[in-house]
């Protein structure tokens, strides 16, 4: 039997569990991504993020839980295409021409030429459309990726990645493709180990390791729990940091706080800088060191990042070992290997699955 949404939909996943053999890919995990906000998924490699993604869309049963859009499985719906668009690894066929394979997708599911043309434009790739795929850069194909899962202007969003491979300007066109999608009061969850990046598209934040949920909150309220910074710059820091010090306030020479605008020098010695990171509140320094007659030059509250929360969630990243990879910036090298996590969906799967669906 197949449903019709009749309003955006909202994607719920309760007390999903996914196993593969001995291994649990995913704990029981449960959280929502709802309309008129982008809801970022991160959790390191082999956490079991893309597959909740792929059990979201059908390419993989749960072991038990529910993965739903609309209250429904994604199979169910009456026309999967026109709701949900998705974008996963893989599906293009390199000796196909990007608007030949957007029109293969496009006649399946009764979507015009026209539209075709606007995909493409919005994409960037209008000046590709001629061009095989195989002859694309990874950036090009996430282009590609996103032109076909907005091919019918669904009100889902499921994006795996959307962010690798995109230089900064495309980071920068995907965040307001993403922005203005949510505006529009649609409904938009993606994956990423993007973090900076993440921080400046997301509304909601889901973490995950070991496939057991860490955190799910609005990103400001995440936020909120970490631990207040603000940068001292005083011509008398021994006076300043013994006032702190009696008020019990940690006082930290060597470094600032993840985006501070002006970085304290961590070769200088504590006898000579005039700078230095308190852990409280400006207010509270401010009023601490005025109290004590202390002359302040500067007292600047440090930005506090999603990547610091991340990290006090999932472990610190291990450092690089001699000759291996790199760690990736979740941590854990890439390609790790026997992480469920890692096995690509096809995103030509899901788009059979919607035709089908809609035939």
């Amino acid at each position: 039997m197949h449903h019709y949404c009749v309003t955006v939909p909202t994607i719920a996943i309760d007390e999903l569990t996914k196993r593969f053999g001995q291994v649990e890919a995913v704990d029981g995990l449960s959280f929502t991504a709802t309309p008129g906000r982008v809801t970022a998924f991160l959790g390191p490699n082999g956490s079991g993020k893309t597959t909740t993604l792929r059990m979201l869309v059908g390419l993989a049963q749960p072991t038990s839980g529910t993965a739903l859009i609309d209250g429904i499985p994604y199979p169910q719906l009456a026309r999967p295409f026109h709701t949900v668009g998705v974008l996963l690894d893989g599906g293009f066929h390199p000796g196909r021409k990007s608007r030949d394979h957007l029109r293969i997708l496009a006649k399946a599911v009764g979507v015009d030429n026209a539209r075709i043309d606007a995909v493409l434009e919005f994409s960037g790739l209008t000046y590709a459309a001629k061009r095989r795929v195989g002859s694309f850069s990874t950036g090009m194909k996430q282009r590609l990726g996103l032109a076909a899962a907005m091919l019918t202007d669904p009100p889902v969003l499921i994006l795996d990645e959307p962010l690798n491979g995109l230089d900064p300007e495309g980071i920068q066109w995907l965040r307001g493709l993403l922005r203005r999608f949510a505006d529009e009061g649609r409904t938009v969850l993606l994956s990423s180990h993007v973090l900076a990046e993440t921080e400046q598209i997301a509304d909601d934040v889901v973490i995950i390791s070991g496939g057991q949920l860490k955190a799910a909150a609005p990103i400001r309220e995440l936020e909120q729990r970490l631990t207040p910074a603000v940068r001292v710059r005083t011509p008398q820091p021994a006076e300043a940091k013994v006032v702190l010090a009696e008020a019990s306030l940690d006082v930290n020479e060597a470094t600032v706080a993840v985006g501070s605008p002006r970085p304290v020098d961590a070769g200088t010695s504590d006898k000579t800088t005039n700078e230095f990171l308190v852990d409280a509140t400006s207010e509270q320094v401010g009023e601490l060191l005025g109290r004590a007659g202390i002359l302040l030059h500067e007292l600047v509250p440090q930005k506090q990042r999603l990547e610091e929360l991340y990290f006090q969630m999932v472990g610190t990243p291990p450092p690089p070992q001699p000759g291996g990879p790199p760690p990736s910036a979740t941590g854990v090298a890439s390609g790790e290997a026997g992480a469920p996590d890692l096995a690509s969906p096809s995103a030509t799967s899901v788009q059979t699955t919607a035709m089908e669906g809609e035939r």
